[in-house]
């Protein structure tokens, strides 16, 4: 399959929803549909549907793709998988009812950009969809919290973290922006950027989802 990603104006981002609960896709359908700055173009109950869909003549990849875990015929996380192998410059976002630690970090390796829950408004998600696309950590806020609260925090980890890197991985963890961070750690944005080179390079990862991600398997948040 050849990567056929939009050129996207991004002021209108286009949306897929692959979803085996009808009633719900449908539903998500029309209310991202209503809003000016997305395209919900399409909606499939199975990944192979939507693979099979972007092999039609004419069919563009979207933007972003929602992507439940739980499908009929195969797990999303299999889905995200070949998405990132078939089309990279799309992101893929998980919607799902899965508020389990493992299910996270699965998803996460799997190449997500990021996670929420279904009990994410409209405008949560919306938020997620557009923070994805300005490459930010999309986690559900309560999820990461409850982790955090039950995690095993200061166990024996070869990563080690300077203070000030571990508060930005900390607020980005939060679901910030590097601009929100920067600011509640009165820096610059160019500072807190090196302080993110400085992170990515140290865990051996390439975006804010995956830090976050193996800072909580490494027990460091």
């Amino acid at each position: 399959m050849k990567d056929k990603t939009q050129d996207s104006d991004l002021d209108v981002a286009n949306v897929w929803i692959v979803e085996d609960d009808s009633m719900f896709r449908k539903g998500l359908m029309r209310a991202l549909g209503r809003r000016e700055e997305l395209n919900c173009s399409a909606g499939f109950s199975g990944y192979e549907d939507m693979f099979a869909y972007a092999e039609e003549d004419g069919v563009a990849w979207p933007d972003v793709v929602l992507m439940d875990i739980n499908l009929i015929g195969g797990s999303g996380l299999d889905g995200i998988r070949l998405l990132a192998e078939k089309a990279p410059k799309v992101k893929s976002l998980v919607l799902t009812v899965f508020s389990e630690r493992d299910k996270l970090l699965a998803a996460i390796d799997a190449g997500a950009s990021g996670y929420l829950l279904k009990r994410a408004s409209v405008g949560e998600i919306v938020r997620g969809i557009r923070d994805v696309l300005n490459g930010e950590t999309v986690l559900d806020n309560k999820m990461i919290n409850f982790i955090m609260e039950h995690s095993k925090r200061g166990k024996e980890s070869n990563i080690k973290l300077a203070p000030r890197e571990k508060q930005l991985l900390e607020l980005l963890s939060q679901g910030m922006t590097i601009s929100e961070a920067s600011d509640k750690m009165e820096i610059s944005v160019h500072t807190t950027d090196t302080y993110i080179r400085r992170i990515y390079k140290k865990m051996e990862v390439h975006s804010h989802s995956a830090a976050v991600a193996r800072a909580l398997r490494e027990g460091l948040l």
